[in-house]
Parts: C-alpha cells; structure tokens; sequence
C-alpha cells in the first residue's frame, strides 16, 4: 500500500479530517510543529525552542527529513503555503499542496512573500483549494497552469449532513458567531458595534452568542459592557461538538469577516439550519445568494450589518432557506464524495510517483 505523509497543524480538526480521511486508502503518517489533538503513533510531533514563526519551519527541515527517511513516503502533502509549503518546496521532493485561504489571500500583493509564494506553489505537482477565488488568483497573478488545480471545500462528513434539521423552538431569535480565534481579521468588534445599533432601533427580542475565543476576547468583553449589551451578548466558549448543537438550535449565523476562503463553519451553519448572514468577500458569493438563501453585507459598516440582523429575523425567511442550504450542501459540500473525486484526480500522478510534467503555457491557453 502508497504511503501519504501529511505536513500540517495537527492542531486543527481539518488537518485530523485530512489523516482520518487518507487512512481509508493509503498508509497515512503525519509531522506537525504543533500539538496534536490526537494521539497516533504515526503523527511526529516536533517540539522545538524556536520562537520565530518564520524561522521554526525551515530551521526544522532535518528534523523532517529524518522522518522522511524513516517513513519513506510515496507521496507528500503540505498544508498551508508558507509554512509546510516551505518546508515540502525545501525538501526538492514532489508534494501536493494544500492552500488555506489567508496563506493566499492575505500574501496575494506584497511583493516580497508573494515571490516566496509564487515558487512553492509553482514546485507543487498538485494544488488544491476550497474557493474558486483562490483559482482566480492562482491563474491570474501567480500564473499557475490551471489543469494542476483541484477545487473543493473542507466540507462536511456524511454522518453529519445526513442528520436531519432539528424544528426550532422560539423564544428569542438565537444568533451564534464562531471562528477558532477572536482576532482582527474576523472583525468581531464591529459585530458588537452592529449589535448595539440593531438594540438601538428597539429590537429586543435577540441575543449573540459569541462561541469563539482568543487574544481579544477581554477587550471585546469591555466593549459588550461599555455599550450596555451584557442582556444581548454572551461569550460562551464551547467544544466542536457543543457548537454544532448550538447551530442546530440556532436561527441566525454570523460572520463579520474581512477575508476568508471557504469557511467550514458557514458550511456547518448552512447544514444545520442557521440562517447565514455573513460578509460581502467574494468566496462567500459561492454559497450565499443575497435575499435568497442568506444575507450579504458590507464588513466594514455597521449600519449593513445591524441592517442585514435585522432583516434576518424573519421567520418564513429562515424556514425557506434553511431548506435550501441543506440541499446545497448535500450537493457540493460532501467531504466524502469530494475526496473519491481527490484519489481520482492524483491516482495518475501516483503511479509516476507525482512527476507530473505539464507544457508550458499561459493559464488561460494552451497555445
């Protein structure tokens, strides 16, 4: 049987998905620089002293290929450009390459890592993305040969898009937010800001639960309380599994956004029955038609998203599109059938051990 070595953050339940996924077909080993959340013998964990985000990678690349050499894999596969893109481009070995969404979108115009970027995804044989965006850049700015792209989500398991949606109860319109981190890039300052226009305009009948948390947590914590929403906001830190139930009971889904590719969570918020009402960045133009399915708004004005709140309490809205997603879903976000349609597309490149040789050309022609 082919050996598949992993090099991602076992720290993330989308890398676990990756290793769990893998195992069904080949021998799957795994090396990570963070701490996994699982414990498997064929997952190296390398604890290093190296503080430096931009040095602990490459500086730990002997450290890989000892395990390289112990393992001998058939094929490698990297997740996230500058990081185990890196240390797979400095290895001089063919490897397939996962691309995140920030590693791209955040990179795609400063010209100094935009270069770095450009060779390791230009080394990989394979790339895979989630949005069709991150195919625009690829072809467009990096010049990729598209016929090396493979698009589709980090989507969901069968065992849950095959649970049915749960009847909503009503006595307040539940709104959830969550990422895995409360940062800046996912703006949750001006969700509270928006929050505290919607209560202005005499709406009472809501309440925000903020599942992610992060660095900035307190200092959202103090905004809630300035603005007097304690009543309408609540931090509520959860596990994977609690957040799912709480999406089953939840009527409204919030993303404040500023740049993503595919998220997950607006997947998951979309199968069980969460009403998505999220940022105006183009991979959500994937999932989200505005009016129709869901609600689009602007990240960066308050008054668009307490706006697109507000029209969101609605229930014959929600009782429609909760359907709709469900379906969409169950069409295009099926990580199972996603990934047959994965082995497919690398079955030939296996058998000439990923030494996958394309003519040159411009992306878009082949002349």
């Amino acid at each position: 049987m082919k050996k598949v070595l992993i090099l991602g953050d076992f720290s993330s339940k989308h890398t676990i998905l990756w290793f769990d996924t893998y195992s069904k077909y080949f021998n799957t080993y795994g090396f990570t620089l963070q701490e996994p959340i699982i414990k498997d013998e064929r997952v190296f964990y390398l604890k290093t002293s190296i503080k430096s985000e931009k040095l602990k990678y490459s500086l730990s690349i002997n450290s890989l290929k000892n395990f390289i050499e112990k393992t001998k894999p058939d094929i490698i596969h990297a997740h996230f450009i500058q990081n185990y893109g890196l240390m797979a481009y400095l290895l001089k070995k063919p490897y397939i390459l996962s691309i995140w969404g920030r590693d791209l979108l955040s990179i795609a115009y400063k010209p100094f890592r935009k270069a770095i970027s450009r060779s390791i995804i230009k080394s990989a044989k394979i790339v895979h993305t989630d949005a069709y965006i991150l195919n625009w850049i690829l072809i467009n700015e990096f010049n990729i040969n598209p016929s090396k792209i493979i698009n589709f989500p980090f989507g969901l398991e069968n065992a849950i898009i095959n649970e049915k949606l749960e009847p909503l109860s009503f006595e307040f319109f539940k709104i959830v937010e969550y990422r895995k981190h409360i940062d800046s890039i996912y703006n949750q300052s001006r969700l509270i800001k928006a929050i505290k226009i919607v209560k202005e305009n005499g709406y009472k009948n809501f309440k925000l639960f903020l599942l992610s948390h992060g660095i900035d947590t307190e200092k959202y914590k103090k905004l809630v309380k300035e603005y007097k929403l304690e009543e309408f906001v609540e931090f509520k830190g959860s596990s994977y599994s609690e957040i799912l139930q709480e999406l089953k009971s939840s009527h409204i889904y919030v993303s404040t956004s500023l740049v993503d590719s595919t998220s997950v969570s607006l997947l998951e918020a979309m199968n069980f029955g969460a009403l998505p009402v999220v940022s105006d960045i183009w991979s959500n133009f994937e999932w989200v038609i505005d009016g129709y399915n869901g609600l689009l708004f602007n990240p960066l004005i308050e008054k668009d998203i307490a706006k697109k709140v507000i029209i969101a309490m609605d229930m014959d809205f929600i009782n429609r599109a909760r359907r709709i997603n469900k379906e969409i879903i169950k069409l295009k976000a099926n990580w199972n059938m996603n990934f047959e349609k994965f082995i497919e597309f690398i079955e030939g490149y296996i058998q000439d051990n990923l030494t996958l040789k394309l003519k040159k050309a411009k992306p878009w022609s082949y002349i």
